[in-house]
């Protein structure tokens, strides 16, 4: 049987990108700096 973890931490991550996904042009550079921040924090755990 394969390896659980690493589809748990895709799924938690793309849960995590999809709640707090945001279109504001005001925010766009941000995004994406944000988006690298909660996948690390997501990996360490």
């Amino acid at each position: 049987m394969a390896d659980v973890r690493p589809r748990v931490i895709t799924h938690e991550l793309l849960a995590s990108l999809r709640e707090n996904v945001t279109i504001d042009w005001v925010h766009r550079y941000s995004t994406p700096a944000w988006m690298r921040i909660k996948a690390k924090q997501i990996l360490k755990r």
